[in-house]
């Protein structure tokens, strides 16, 4: 069988494991975090990024580790007389699964696509929004541009930048201009433009339950922005008030945003908000790109040697 063939049904492999695999772990996700108190819901949920890939991971991992992709290789012992053989499919005979793994990595095709599309035109509106900051007159660490609308948010995925529209920060107050600094600011240094990218890439090749994982993501920004905020002004409240008054003046939410999040929960964990207490957490930069990392590489590079480890253990047993 041609190497397309045999990459067509190991990714069909991938995706058979790590699809209902995601579905069980982001309903048991959204329910742990549903549960929990708003503020330490919106902290817990930083790990989202890492509940997304895992899936992944170990769909990687159990399909190198099933099949004998390495066949006369180092990892697969498929010789008369090497005793007990895992393998579910060795590249010669995986041919008849072909037309099986099209049909699986079809169904999730038109939702992987249109995710794909969606990354594409994000990607290039950033790139022009980006292109825009550049040439915006900068105040406080903001770039302020004519936006249209009261708004202020967070582009740029290698450096990102906050912008802000020029005619709403000229309308705020001292302290509401040190809130939406301090805001955005922190979704600069999170690098959560990043962060959402790679999210949204995870929950698209998985079954649409990861999509709630992706909000709690975004949530938990959200949350870290405003705790920034109420840092920086002293006061979780005086934030929580200045969101409800711009929510009711019918602003959209993402007025003090990078993207939305339950408004609600936003207000109930600074209502809850200790800020002496330990700084929030980094974003991509902190443990759930490190776990991104680390699983993805475990599972390319250990999936095949388990597959021949366990075949030598059962042997030596035999």
């Amino acid at each position: 069988m041609s190497g397309l063939g045999l990459v067509i049904v190991l990714a069909a492999g991938v995706l058979a494991v790590a699809w209902p695999v995601a579905w069980i772990t982001a309903h048991a996700w959204d329910r742990l975090l549903t549960r929990a108190p708003a503020e330490q819901g919106l902290r817990r949920a930083r790990w989202s990024l890492v509940v997304l890939v895992a899936p992944l991971a170990l769909g990687v991992v159990v399909t190198l580790a099933a099949a004998g992709a390495f066949e006369h290789g180092i990892f697969c012992h498929c010789g008369p007389g090497e005793g007990v053989h895992l393998c579910l499919v060795h590249p010669a005979q995986a041919g008849a699964l072909v037309p099986w793994a099209l049909l699986l990595l079809a169904l999730g095709a038109p939702r992987a696509a249109r995710r794909g599309l969606g990354l594409l035109r994000g990607w290039r509106l950033s790139r022009r929004l980006v292109r825009v900051a550049a040439l915006a007159q900068a105040d406080a660490g903001l770039r302020l541009a004519a936006l249209g609308r009261p708004n202020a948010f967070t582009v740029g995925l290698r450096r990102p930048v906050a912008l802000v529209d020029a005619d709403w920060w000229g309308a705020l107050e001292p302290a509401e201009r040190a809130m939406v600094a301090a805001h955005e600011q922190a979704h600069v240094r999170r690098r959560d433009p990043l962060g959402l990218a790679w999210a949204r890439l995870a929950a698209g090749v998985l079954p649409p339950a990861a999509d709630r994982v992706v909000e709690w993501w975004r949530a938990s920004a959200e949350h870290f922005a405003d705790r920034a905020a109420a840092v920086a002004v002293g006061d979780p409240l005086e934030v929580a008030a200045f969101l409800l008054r711009q929510h009711a003046r019918g602003r959209p939410a993402e007025c003090l945003a990078f993207h939305g999040g339950s408004m609600a929960r936003r207000i109930e964990a600074l209502a809850t908000l200790d800020v002496a207490a330990a700084p929030a957490p980094g974003g991509v930069r902190d443990g759930a790109l490190a776990g991104v990392l680390v699983l993805s590489g475990l599972g390319a590079l250990t999936g095949a040697a388990l597959h021949g480890v366990a075949e030598r253990l059962l042997a030596f047993f035999h």
